[in-house]
């Protein structure tokens, strides 16, 4: 975390003699005031700017591939979403970076079945940086997350350190499915090993 370019250090706590004790999410640093509250702008106004000529779909269930919703900004700046009737079903107001690390404010997730799952996959593409690049969302392909200069650099260290990829870097991060879960509908036994680091 150190090594990012930016704010990313300041997220490191460490004690008076220095030793590290945590390192914060980005949200809490922006609520502190050590991590810029407008990192997030730039990929924002191009995803934004993105979307003004081109139509965003959003597939928010994998089990559901004809669920549909698409996207397009207005000259206001709003992303208004219609479904495969042409009903418009919900709208996203331009989030601002603690709108996105926080996956709340205009990117609140209510728990629903059109604007939740709306939100939440709009705001896993924006931590990811792949919204202003791949218009079918969410993407499934790991290999192309955080790969701009603008991206959740948290996120992208702490799934970097898990055997399987898999993690909760943020809010929705179980969007496609890449959350750290472990489940057995019927299990015989647990075993957990840790290890120190």
């Amino acid at each position: 975390m150190a090594r990012q370019s930016g704010d990313w250090g300041k997220l490191i706590d460490r004690r008076a003699d220095g030793t590290l004790l945590r390192v914060e999410s980005p949200l809490k640093g922006v609520e502190r005031g050590v991590f810029s509250g407008t990192y997030f702008d730039s990929y924002v106004t191009t995803a934004w700017n993105t979307y003004r000529s081109t139509t965003l779909t959003v597939v928010p269930f994998q089990d559901q591939p004809n669920t549909r919703y698409f996207g397009r900004v207005d000259g206001s700046g709003t992303m208004n979403f219609t479904n495969s009737a042409g009903a418009r079903v919900y709208a996203i107001h331009r989030p601002s970076t603690k709108d996105v690390f926080g996956c709340d404010g205009n990117l609140a997730a209510p728990n629903d079945l059109v604007a939740g799952p709306i939100a939440r996959t709009v705001c896993a593409a924006l931590h990811r940086s792949t919204l202003a690049s791949i218009h079918t969302q969410p993407s499934l392909d790991a290999s192309k997350f955080y790969r701009t200069a603008v991206t959740d650099h948290y996120s992208r260290i702490l799934h970097g350190f898990e055997v399987d990829g898999r993690a909760y870097g943020f809010a929705f991060d179980d969007v496609g499915n890449f959350e750290a879960l472990v489940h057995d509908g019927a299990p015989n036994s647990v075993r957990v090993t840790l290890t120190p680091f």
